[in-house]
């Protein structure tokens, strides 16, 4: 728990109250995993960051977007800044599921 709060320091100073609490949260949603210890707990984490932001990104989608996944790469290509390599990638993107699609 502590390493935690010194990894945020940098970017937001948060209560040690806050911290357990975010954390305490993460683990009855089956993203940490607690341990008793000597002193405390320890914490792990039970999903990939694959996974949690695979899930984040549905639970985004459903909703913001009514669980439209088109609704939101129209509004990432509409208010999105991106450069020329991006849109290559997008385009390389949508080719690959295109042939997916249909085979």
């Amino acid at each position: 728990m502590r390493t935690v709060k010194e990894q945020l320091v940098p970017a937001r100073k948060l209560a040690h109250t806050s911290v357990l609490t975010m954390m305490n949260i993460m683990v009855d949603k089956k993203y940490l995993r607690r341990k008793k210890e000597t002193g405390g707990y320890s914490y792990r984490a039970r999903v990939t960051e694959h996974a949690t932001s695979r899930r984040m990104l549905r639970d985004l989608v459903d909703r913001a977007f009514d669980g439209s996944s088109l609704a939101v790469v129209q509004r990432l290509i509409d208010t999105g800044d991106l450069n020329h390599q991006e849109l290559d990638v997008l385009r390389r993107l949508i080719g690959r599921k295109a042939k997916e699609s249909s085979s």
